[in-house]
């Protein structure tokens, strides 16, 4: 696949080699997606099956975009994939291998960061203990029960919205939950940065929205001890997701801008301020 294309239906950003996250990255940015550039998608407003879509950072190793059906497809607003009629499971964009490749030979340490318009407050999953899983590197189903990297999951505890964030140590065990509540004005129908890194002490997810960051943190504890290397990340409407009922129908609602993936210990550069920066560069395009 051709890393650049022209003719898009969707996207008003520049080349896609001009993507500031690059610059200095020591080739140490794996994957980055951007549906607001030139060149990333050109399938059209309407998202058919295996559409394309570039990998910025290693052209030769693509993404695509996977439905299980022709109805309910994804559709391209305002720079970003959206979900919101989608009526299937398994709906997703997909992150190719060598991206978890990457995370397996540098010892599980990474810097993960998506920018997605979550759902709003009432289409929000109303269920406690609901739990409808956005990103995963699950093949079908979700750490619980196959080899995984680190999920986010959006849910409601107790009557308060919550986005988890967990990475697996084995098939069944993570190292714990890092929960965020979400601030209603700040994140529900909003655009925000979610992020994932692992350093050799601790592991972070941060929540970042117009009004500021929020992040909570852990003791980076023990590698996963499954195989990850060959695994397929995951973001949209997972095949972990709820039963599509009604209200999972509503949760769906989000829409997924741009992602990418580091290893700091190629690029050198210090996760916060990689997240910070390029929060800067990104946030005035998605907000709207």
């Amino acid at each position: 696949m051709l890393a650049i294309k022209t003719g898009i239906a969707a996207g008003t950003g520049g080349d896609i080699s001009q993507d500031d996250l690059l610059t200095y990255s020591n080739a140490g940015v794996h994957w980055l997606t951007d549906f607001g550039f030139q060149g990333c998608y050109a399938s059209g407003v309407t998202v058919p099956d295996d559409a394309p879509v570039a990998n910025m950072a290693v052209p030769a190793n693509a993404s695509a975009v996977r439905i299980p059906t022709s109805a309910g497809q994804p559709i391209i607003a305002n720079g970003g994939l959206d979900f919101r009629n989608v009526t299937e499971k398994a709906t997703y964009l997909e992150i190719p291998a060598s991206v978890a490749s990457a995370i397996s030979t540098f010892s599980q340490k990474f810097l993960f960061c998506g920018y997605f318009r979550m759902p709003t407050e009432q289409d929000w999953a109303e269920n406690s203990g609901q739990e409808n899983t956005f990103l995963n590197w699950s093949p079908t189903g979700s750490w619980t029960s196959q080899a995984d990297i680190v999920s986010f999951r959006m849910t409601t505890n107790t009557d308060v919205p919550q986005i988890i964030c967990n990475r697996q140590t084995s098939i069944g065990n993570s190292n714990g939950n890092l929960a965020i509540s979400p601030v209603p004005d700040e994140v529900f129908g909003k655009p925000v940065q979610l992020s994932f890194w692992r350093d050799s002490s601790t592991e972070y997810f941060s929540l970042k929205t117009s009004v500021g960051r929020t992040t909570r943190s852990q003791a980076a504890g023990a590698n996963n001890s499954e195989t990850i290397s060959a695994l397929l990340g995951k973001i949209g409407i997972l095949d972990a997701w709820g039963t599509i009922s009604p209200q999972d129908l509503e949760t769906r609602k989000m829409r997924f801008y741009r992602g990418f993936l580091e290893i700091p210990q190629t690029s050198g550069r210090d996760q916060l301020t990689v997240l910070e920066d390029d929060w800067i560069r990104t946030y005035p395009r998605i907000a709207e």
